[in-house]
C-alpha cells in the first residue's frame, strides 16, 4: 500500500501561531528500525485553539523488521490527513519522528515532518519543573500544557527565537545547542562525542568535521545504534588536522587509547592471524598467531586477519577460485579425496592425480594478492601532510608500519605496536612511494623523508 499526502507547511506566521499536532506514541520498544507503533494520541491546535483530539490503538502482529503492519496501513491516511500542514510537538521528537518515518516507509510513504522537541526546549533553557513527568507518562494534553508552561517561564521573545532555531535545525539532538554545531570547523580533523559525566561515546574523523557531525544526526533514524548514541550526546569536541591522513591516524590512535563506547571497528587487538607458507610444495599453509606488541616480520605471511575463522575462510575462497585442494591446504582431514574433488573443484592433489609442484604453482598465484608487505624503507620515516588550501602541515613518525605519533611532539611518541588498521591505512598512502618522494592526492601534498634528512 502506498500513501502520498502533501505535508508541506506553507504557514508563514510566527512559530507560536503555527498549526500544531501534539503527539504521543505508544511503542513496542526503543529501536526505531525494528520496534513498532502500537498507539497514537493527538491533540490538534490552531493558534490558541484546540480543534480536535484523536486516539487510536494499533494491533502489532509478529512482523519482520521491513514488513508493513496492515493495521498501521489501515489508519495511515487518517493520520496523515490530521498531520498535514502541522508542526509536530512532543518529547523526544527525534525518536517519535524516526518511529513515524520508518513505519510510513514500510507502507511506501516517504513523509517528513517539521517538529518541535519539548525535551530540547527544556534543556536549552535549563528549566526544572517540580513533579516533572517522564515522556512515557505524559498524555498529548500534558504536552500541550508543557509548551504553554515553557513559554510562560522564558517569555515570548526568547520562546519565539528558540522555536525558530528548532524549526531551522530539525536534526539536532535534545542536549546539543546550535552554538555547539556552529563552532565546529568544516575542515579535516577528529571529533569526539561525550555523554553525561564526560563519558566518551564516540570518536570519528572527517575532512569536513561539521558536515560529518550533522550527518550523524540527520541519518540516525535509519540505524538504532546512531539513534541511541545521538540521544546520549551532551557535548562535542574536536581536534583539527592538516588533512585526511592525519585525521585517520589520530582517530585510530585515540580509539585504541580512549576506548569510546560506540567505536568497535578500530579497537586494539592483542594478536592477529595470518597464513604462513614457505612456498615449498611439500609444506601445507598454516594459520599462525602474531603478537601485535612488536614489529611484524612479514616473510612468508599472507593476509592479516582478526581471528582464525576469517583466515580459514580466506583460504576456502581461494580454494574455490583456483581449484585448490582442501586437504593440501590443511582445511580437511581424513582418508580419500577432499570434498572439493567430489564437486569438481579440485584437480586431485589429495589423491595424487595432480602433483604437489603443480598445485603449489597455483597456490603461489592465489596467495600473491594477500602477501603481507615488507616495510619498504631502511628505518623510521617521517611522513608530512600539507593542506594545499590553507598550508597547514603535520608530520608523522612511522617505523615498520607502526605509527609512533606526531614528529613535532617527541614527548608524546608511543612505543612500537603493530596495528592492523594503521598497516592498511599506510599501505594505501605509501604504495609505490620511496624515501625523499613527494606526491599529491585530493588537495593534499605528502613528503616522505628519513628523520635526519634535509
Amino acid at each position: 500500500m502506498s500513501v502520498k499526502i502533501n505535508t508541506q507547511n506553507t504557514d508563514r506566521t510566527s512559530p507560536s501561531d503555527s498549526r500544531y499536532a501534539f503527539i504521543r506514541l505508544r511503542v513496542t520498544g526503543v529501536r526505531p528500525t525494528t520496534d513498532r507503533i502500537r498507539g497514537i494520541d493527538l491533540v490538534l491546535k490552531d493558534g490558541n485553539q484546540v480543534v480536535s483530539e484523536w486516539s487510536v490503538e494499533i494491533p502489532v502482529p509478529n512482523l519482520a523488521p521491513a514488513e508493513a503492519n496492515p493495521a498501521f496501513a489501515k489508519i495511515a491516511s487518517q493520520l496523515l490527513v490530521r498531520l498535514t500542514g502541522r508542526v509536530l510537538v512532543g518529547r523526544n521528537m527525534r525518536f517519535v519522528s524516526a518511529m513515524l518515518r520508518n513505519e510510513l516507509k514500510r507502507i511506501g510513504s516517504d513523509q517528513r515532518f517539521k517538529v518541535i522537541c519539548l525535551s530540547r526546549l527544556i534543556n536549552v533553557f535549563s528549566l526544572r519543573k517540580e513533579g516533572h513527568l517522564r515522556a512515557s507518562q505524559l498524555t498529548a494534553q500534558d504536552l500541550l500544557m508543557e509548551l504553554v508552561w515553557i513559554k510562560k517561564e522564558v517569555g515570548h521573545d526568547r520562546f519565539e527565537e528558540a522555536l525558530v532555531e528548532q524549526l531551522r535545525y530539525q536534526s539536532l539532538p535534545p542536549n546539543i545547542a546550535l552554538q555547539d554545531i556552529q563552532r565546529l570547523p568544516d575542515s579535516p580533523g577528529v571529533y569526539y562525542f561525550y555523554g553525561d559525566q564526560r563519558r566518551l561515546l564516540y570518536v570519528g574523523k572527517s575532512i569536513q568535521i561539521r558536515t560529518r557531525v550533522l550527518s550523524h544526526f540527520s541519518d540516525d533514524h535509519r540505524e538504532n545504534r546512531e539513534m541511541e548514541m545521538s540521544r546520549q550526546v551532551c557535548s562535542i569536541e574536536f581536534t583539527e588536522c592538516a588533512g585526511e591522513l592525519s585525521a585517520l591516524l589520530l582517530e585510530a590512535q585515540h580509539v585504541k587509547q580512549l576506548r569510546p563506547l560506540y567505536n568497535r571497528r578500530l579497537r586494539r587487538l592483542n594478536q592477529l592471524y595470518s597464513v604462513c607458507w614457505t612456498g615449498e610444495p611439500s609444506h601445507a599453509p598454516e594459520t599462525v598467531i602474531l603478537s601485535t606488541d612488536q614489529p611484524l616480520k612479514s616473510e612468508h605471511l599472507f593476509g592479516l586477519f582478526r581471528n582464525r575463522i576469517n583466515a580459514e575462510q580466506a583460504l576456502r575462497k581461494l580454494s574455490d577460485k583456483y581449484a585448490l585442494c582442501l586437504k593440501v591446504l590443511g582445511l580437511e582431514r581424513g582418508k580419500g579425496c577432499c570434498f572439493g574433488y567430489q564437486l569438481g573443484r579440485c584437480h586431485g592433489a589429495c589423491i595424487n592425480q595432480e602433483t604437489r609442484v603443480a598445485h603449489a604453482q597455483r597456490l603461489r598465484v592465489a596467495l600473491e594478492r594477500l602477501k603481507v608487505q615488507a616495510w619498504p624503507f631502511p628505518d623510521t620515516v617521517v611522513l608530512t601532510e600539507t593542506n594545499v588550501k590553507n598550508g597547514r602541515s603535520q608530520s608523522h613518525l612511522i617505523q615498520q608500519w607502526c605509527y609512533l605519533g606526531d614528529a613535532s611532539q617527541p614527548g608524546s611518541l608511543e612505543s612500537i605496536v603493530f596495528d592492523l588498521d594503521i598497516y592498511r591505512l599506510l599501505n594505501q598512502y605509501l604504495k609505490g612511494q620511496t624515501v625523499f618522494s613527494r606526491w599529491e592526492k585530493k588537495g593534499f601534498q605528502y613528503h616522505l623523508t628519513l628523520p635526519n634528512s634535509k
